[in-house]
């Protein structure tokens, strides 16, 4: 699953800017399509990250949800 790791400025950065006024993840877009992303701490097994607000599909850096197996 692709994840995006920088921005126009870096996810570390991002997250400290967020941190400070939750507001300002609203300000960020992706290198590729322009859509609003937003910073994701590390954890899980994750690097800190940027991920697309809405999913979108036809950017080759958004992150592909799987469907859940019903039943």
């Amino acid at each position: 699953m692709p994840k995006m790791e920088t921005c126009n400025i870096s996810v570390d950065f991002a997250l400290k800017l967020r941190n400070l006024n939750r507001d300002l993840q609203k300000e960020f877009s992706c290198i590729s399509c322009g859509e609003p992303v937003e910073p994701h701490e590390a954890g899980g097994g994750h690097a800190a990250h940027f991920e697309h607000v809405e999913e979108n599909t036809e950017c080759p850096l958004s992150h592909r949800y799987e469907p859940t197996p019903v039943g």
